[in-house]
């Protein structure tokens, strides 16, 4: 059975609809080809991880003494605008997008601190940010007598080379075993 390309997206996106999978998304070829060279530039930010939640993007991870720290950006907090714009959707994508920035550049985010990732409530606070280059640390290992600890935070293009390279390192400090935590890349 041969499906044409426009009927194989047809059934990608009534699929979507109805699994309820809040994390499922269909990008047509361009719009692909775009994130991914978004996601292979290097650009300034403003020191947060960011994760999704229900198409939502949140801070996972606010790195230390970043903007985003000085400013009071914690874990758990939602984009809710960037530069006033609360017309676009708010998902990792869109907002990792709509805050690409030269480094020294100001941005001006609304976030929405909320109880829980449930939570639709919250209060609403503004930040002013200057963007700078941070190194962003995606695995983070520790060694316990002969068992190394890797934690992974989040799924990137590179997470299996970054792995392989914590457990390289891993080896070469006496470890025999490991316990790999992917726990923090849905939860913040």
């Amino acid at each position: 059975l041969h499906l044409s390309l426009r009927r194989q997206r047809q059934m990608c996106i009534r699929d979507r609809d109805t699994t309820e999978d809040a994390y499922l998304r269909y990008y047509d070829p361009a719009r692909y080809a775009a994130l991914m060279q978004d996601s292979a530039e290097q650009s300034a930010g403003i020191g947060v991880l960011f994760s999704e939640y229900k198409g939502r993007a949140y801070a996972a991870d606010v790195f230390e003494g970043s903007a985003a720290q000085m400013a009071d950006v914690r874990s758990g907090d939602f984009v809710v605008a960037s530069d006033g714009d609360r017309g676009h959707e708010c998902t990792t994508n869109e907002v990792t997008s709509a805050l690409k920035r030269e480094e020294g550049e100001n941005v001006v985010i609304t976030w929405r601190r909320a109880s829980s990732l449930d939570d639709e409530g919250g209060e609403e606070f503004t930040t002013t940010l200057v963007c700078s280059n941070y190194a962003v640390k995606n695995v983070e290992t520790e060694l316990s007598d002969t068992v190394g600890y890797i934690k992974l935070k989040q799924i990137t293009q590179n997470a299996a080379d970054l792995v392989k390279n914590a457990v390289a390192d891993l080896e070469s400090q006496g470890a025999t075993s490991f316990v790999l935590s992917l726990i923090h890349i849905s939860e913040p």
